[in-house]
């Protein structure tokens, strides 16, 4: 290779979409149908690669699931980060409670699959020990966020207040999964967020 030729790396990209694309495949046949259902050929046919590529990455169901495991949680994560950063440098609980219902809206509705799957993941931690720091990565994540955005709203307990925010939100999405065409809409949503934000910084101050 000349001097003036940069290196190859045009294989290496390569691999790491295919990989990306298997999890992804991973992750959409959770949504559908649950780990159940989680196989290199199921895998390998929703990817639209053949079956050698699945188990050349992945030597078995377990390493299927903890790396989509990790994906989710890497996405969720900057999701996150997102919706908190848009928040500005002086938050008010009004625009916390848009970015939350925000959240959990898109969730329902147009990343419903996507969650499904989170809920699949995280049953299959409860089951796998070994899956389990995995699994706190995105809840961590989370309720960091919370905890700062509430420290500067005033709160006086930040930590346990972002836990009954998280909990408060998560029998939302259950609720709400189980009943899809029920399910709340956006301001709904945001007028059950708004009240729980305004009752326990009420209680805080």
């Amino acid at each position: 290779m000349g001097a003036d030729q940069p290196p190859r790396r045009k294989p290496q990209r390569r691999s790491i979409e295919r990989r990306t694309a298997l999890l992804k495949a991973v992750l959409r046949i959770l949504g559908r149908e649950g780990a159940a259902a989680i196989t290199h050929r199921a895998v390998a046919e929703e990817a639209g690669v053949p079956i050698a590529a699945t188990t050349y990455y992945f030597s078995s169901k377990e390493d299927l699931l903890r790396e989509a495991l990790q994906l989710h949680a890497d996405q969720e994560t900057q999701r996150v980060a997102q919706a908190t950063d848009s928040l500005g440098e002086t938050p008010t609980i009004e625009a916390l409670a848009d970015r939350l219902a925000d959240f959990l809206d898109y969730g329902l509705r147009a990343g419903r699959t996507t969650l499904i799957a989170e809920y699949e993941l995280l049953l299959q931690a409860a089951r796998h020990p070994e899956l389990e720091p995995l699994s706190r990565v995105f809840y961590d994540q989370f309720r960091g966020q919370l905890h700062e955005t509430l420290k500067e709203l005033g709160s006086t307990d930040p930590e346990g207040a972002s836990q009954l925010i998280l909990a408060a939100l998560a029998g939302l999405e259950v609720d709400n999964l189980a009943a899809p065409k029920t399910h709340l809409s956006r301001e709904e949503l945001r007028h059950l967020i708004g009240k729980l934000l305004h009752g326990l910084l009420a209680v805080d101050s």
